[in-house]
């Protein structure tokens, strides 16, 4: 993942979040799509987050404590269902804000077109 310092206007501007209840989400369709990371902490910062590539034919477990933006599809429409536990207590990190900057990952090394 890129940081890119400065604010200028990004095509998406996500809030990673830490969920203290574990979330489960199901992929409607089978399509690739990223899922930026990162391992628990409470000083979390930009340089943290690690993207991971899923083809679309599995789901993905993410184990409380661990900082996440949503998954981003990388082709086409994408539709995701979450599962998750009865109280969702949350905390969120502002990149923009807190680190002026913004996290970037080229699609172009998932895309084979």
């Amino acid at each position: 993942m890129n940081i890119i310092h400065g604010i200028r206007k990004p095509s998406w501007c996500g809030m990673p979040i830490i969920i203290r209840m574990a979330v489960s989400a199901f992929f409607l369709k089978r399509k690739p799509f990223v899922v930026p990371l990162a391992l628990p902490g409470d000083d979390i910062s930009p340089e943290d987050f690690v993207c991971f590539h899923f083809s679309g034919h599995e789901g993905l477990y993410i184990h409380p404590n661990v900082w996440h933006e949503g998954a981003l599809g990388i082709r086409g429409e994408q539709r995701f269902f979450d599962k998750q536990g009865a109280v969702h207590a949350r905390i969120s990190v502002d990149f923009p804000r807190e680190f002026k900057c913004l996290l970037e990952v080229s699609l172009k090394q998932f895309n084979p077109d």
